[in-house]
């Protein structure tokens, strides 16, 4: 199974994304990785500010891709979070690999990484998830209405590492341009507002063409999940106690704190925090 590390970084973020090439040689063993993809979701192309030496025994693996690279440029007032989504797409349908799982640079793994625990066969270990938050529920429906089915579903984790086939999102990106007589990019950007369109993102959009391409996700999604990820935004900071239990538990595969969210921990919270990654290699 040739499995690519797609993660996403602008400048503000590269310490992040140094902790995070920290967790993936600790976790990873060579023979499990085809690449290490780093989206550069920035002005700058950064080349000279990324080292594959943080990514230890990966390093020879490791390709800086800019927006250059992909081609892609973007629109007057598009903010990073919305360019950062069509990079991870862009840059998953550049990749070679059979799955690519898609990171944030704030995402860190401390688990040791094994097929089994993603992979069962050809098909990745993950289902639908249980309802799809409101917020993301009218693009689902505008998706739904572009591919002309009713009954589609959201793929887990619903967020960050998020499992892609390169020659599905391919296709994906092929079919929306022949549909919507637009190139992907721009359709995303027009797309991708919540206030003022439609609010189109990577992981509802992935999951609506898998289900409209397949009629369903069970062909490339196995279920039987046996990982999980914990991600703290800002507006879930009345949830630390229970997220930090959580990400102690044996599932945990992943961990992250929004970079918005760090400024409002507590002392106390900082300080579990910084233990825990201590504890984890990654202090």
């Amino acid at each position: 199974m040739r499995l690519s590390l797609v993660t996403v970084v602008y400048e503000q973020e590269l310490d992040m994304l140094k902790t995070q090439a920290k967790s993936m040689a600790f976790r990873f063993k060579p023979e499990h990785v085809q690449e290490v993809m780093v989206l550069v979701n920035d002005e700058n192309s950064l080349s000279d500010k990324i080292d594959p030496l943080w990514f230890g025994h990966l390093r020879p693996k490791v390709r800086i891709v800019t927006r250059r690279d992909l081609g892609y440029w973007p629109a007057a007032g598009i903010s990073g979070w919305k360019s950062q989504q069509i990079m991870k797409l862009l840059g998953v349908a550049a990749s070679s690999a059979d799955w690519c799982m898609v990171l944030d640079a704030k995402t860190w793994f401390i688990k040791n990484y094994d097929p089994f625990l993603i992979f069962d066969g050809v098909k990745a270990k993950f289902g639908p998830m249980v309802g799809v938050p409101k917020v993301f529920q009218p693009g689902q429906r505008y998706l739904e209405q572009l591919f002309g089915i009713s009954d589609s579903v959201s793929i887990a984790p619903g967020s960050v590492p998020n499992l892609m086939k390169p020659s599905v999102v391919k296709d994906m990106i092929a079919d929306i341009e022949q549909r919507t007589s637009m190139g992907f990019a721009s359709w995303f950007e027009e797309n991708c507002d919540f206030e003022s369109s439609n609010g189109v993102t990577e992981f509802i959009c992935h999951s609506v063409y898998v289900c409209y391409k397949y009629g369903g996700i069970s062909k490339l999604y196995a279920g039987n999940q046996l990982i999980e990820p914990f991600n703290l935004a800002d507006y879930q900071m009345d949830q630390f106690d229970s997220w930090y239990g959580s990400i102690h538990k044996s599932k945990a595969f992943t961990v992250s704190i929004q970079a918005r969210a760090l400024p409002l921990l507590t002392a106390e919270q900082w300080a579990k925090w910084r233990k825990f990654l201590e504890l984890a290699g990654l202090e």
